[in-house]
């Protein structure tokens, strides 16, 4: 009988407990991000794959409204609304890469009229406050995508 070499079978195990379903840790935002804050309307462009490594792109335009509680966002992009979505902190250095919180939207419907997806799934990376303001990405993630559809800059309502 075969024993197989412990180096493999203890980095299968570490394999397979990363890739577990974990629970979202939700963050506490500070208070001074906390409250309604609002976008000008900016071109957002959203992407379809009519192929294997084949992209098409539709613009449109839309505003951004959010709203932000202590671990949860409730908001608007375009013509979509999104309510309960979890806030969760991001990892690196939110004053190196500009992202200090994740919004995970989840999925929303269309965002503009000729808006070609019905459904998708979308995140809002929030940057650091800077003078009353927060520059954020509206990011598609369905499948594990990271496509940047659009920034924003918000502002207190």
């Amino acid at each position: 009988m075969k024993v197989l070499p412990r180096v493999p079978v203890i980095l299968l195990v570490v394999i397979f407990t990363g890739c577990s379903n974990k629970t979202i840790q939700y963050a506490h935002v500070p208070d001074t991000m906390k409250g309604k804050w609002i976008a000008d309307t900016s071109q957002i462009t959203v992407r379809t794959s009519p192929g294997f490594m084949k992209f098409d792109f539709h613009n449109g335009q839309g505003q951004l409204y959010l709203e932000i509680n202590d671990s949860t966002a409730n908001g608007i992009i375009g013509m979509s609304t999104f309510s309960n979505a979890p806030i969760i902190k991001n990892s690196g250095d939110p004053q190196r890469n500009g992202i200090a919180y994740i919004v995970r939207c989840d999925s929303i419907g269309k965002i503009f009229e000729s808006d070609p997806l019905e459904q998708k799934q979308v995140s809002l990376e929030l940057g650091p406050l800077l003078d009353n303001q927060m520059k954020t990405g509206l990011r598609y993630t369905q499948d594990g995508a990271m496509f940047p559809m659009s920034s924003f800059y918000l502002k207190r309502k």
